[in-house]
Formats: structure tokens, sequence, C-alpha cells
């Protein structure tokens, strides 16, 4: 997981990351009201709450977990590498195999 100072740039749903913006504020609360190029979150709507924010993640990898901008993927993405932005590893690999199957995941992860 990323240091609490990098994690203020990560997306509370998906954990993608972005050097110079803040979803929620340099502070971590005050939302931008914009969207996630990733999994396409309002933030400070759907990611609000945490039992929210967990049911539109579940949601996000039952449909695959594909990059809504998707010219703004970054080369050799990794889905999994991008949850454990926000969430220790174990945790993203039990989320990933339980809502995301292998087959419907935007790219292949590695299994370790």
């Amino acid at each position: 997981m990323l240091s609490h100072e990098k994690i203020l740039h990560c997306c509370r749903i998906c954990g993608a990351y972005c050097d110079d913006f803040f979803p929620w504020g340099e502070n971590g609360y005050l939302p931008s009201y914009e969207y996630c190029q990733c999994c396409d979150v309002e933030f400070g709507v759907q990611d609000f709450y945490e039992d929210e924010a967990f049911e539109y993640r579940v949601a996000w990898l039952k449909k695959g977990g594909h990059w809504a901008q998707k010219n703004d993927c970054p080369q050799n993405w990794d889905i999994r590498e991008q949850l454990e932005n926000i969430m220790p590893a174990e945790n993203a690999k039990q989320l990933l195999e339980k809502y995301c199957p292998y087959t419907s995941c935007s790219v292949p992860r590695s299994t370790g």
C-alpha cells in the first residue's frame, strides 16, 4: 500500500494514481466531483461512504474492471497492482478472485 501522502492521489474505488491530481483534495476531505478515468466514479458521490464505495468497486470489477477512458490506461497496466495502492495485497487478491474472474479482467495479473 502507498504512503498516506500518495494515497491522496488515488481513486478510493480502483486505486488509479495520478501525480498531479487529488480526487479528494490535498487534505483528503474535499472531493473534486470529477470522474475517475479508470472506474468512472464521481469523486464525492459514489465514494463518499465506505459501504457505497465497496458496492461501486464490486460492480466495476464484475463488469471486468476495465478503464472507462481506454486511451488513459497505462501500458502494461495491472489491475491487482493498482488496487494495492488502496488496500493490502491479500485483500486485493481476494477481491479479484471473488468478483473479477481472470477471464473477464482487462489484463492478466500475476498469481503470486
